[in-house]
């Protein structure tokens, strides 16, 4: 089912996994509660989150064709866990949403695989200077733009300061394209 959004779904376990444990670690590290998910797609990440992490999870899915696909998730015995939003992650108050759950954004972690486009946007949104509620973050992106913003870049962006002065920024690993669909 290709999205009409230009993803590019993450189907090798392997790094749902590595992604998962990165996560937990951070919530077991900073003592984080909840977590939410930028644009779960087909749910590749979501399940192995669900599993390994053990936290609430509230996901923002934007691409309405995938509804039926994720229907089958929500009606999982284990969906008490999760919360699906459907809308533009970039035009949603996340905090806000958070607050009318009793969550604290200074308790969540963001996750997500970010489609190249909009990567930009959505990391200057959750993590910019003027809103950067969110104490942790975890991300899969186009190789160039983690190699813009990991913390030893030689050349220093736009997200690379919007990001290092505030986080510690770490490149975790290279996915190479064939995990991916299509």
């Amino acid at each position: 089912m290709p999205s009409y959004l230009w993803q590019n779904f993450l189907k090798d376990s392997t790094y749902t996994i590595f992604i998962a444990q990165k996560v937990a670690q951070l919530c077991d590290q900073m003592k984080l509660e909840q977590c939410i998910e930028i644009w779960p797609g087909k749910w590749a990440l979501t399940k192995k989150l669900i599993s390994i992490i053990d936290k609430p999870l509230v996901l923002l899915e934007k691409d309405e064709t995938l509804l039926p696909h994720l229907q089958q998730y929500l009606d999982a015995p284990w969906n008490h866990k999760i919360d699906l939003i459907m809308g533009d992650a970039l035009a949603l108050d996340a905090a806000s949403l958070l607050d009318k759950k009793w969550w604290n954004p200074l308790q969540t972690v963001v996750v997500g695989n970010l489609p190249y486009y909009i990567t930009s946007p959505l990391i200057t949104k959750f993590f910019g200077w003027w809103n950067a509620v969110f104490p942790a973050g975890v991300f899969m992106v186009q190789k160039e733009v983690a190699d813009k913003i990991r913390s030893d870049a030689e050349k220093k962006s736009f997200l690379w300061r919007l990001l290092n002065y505030q986080y510690d920024v770490k490149y975790l690993k290279t996915v190479p394209a064939k995990a991916f669909s299509p």
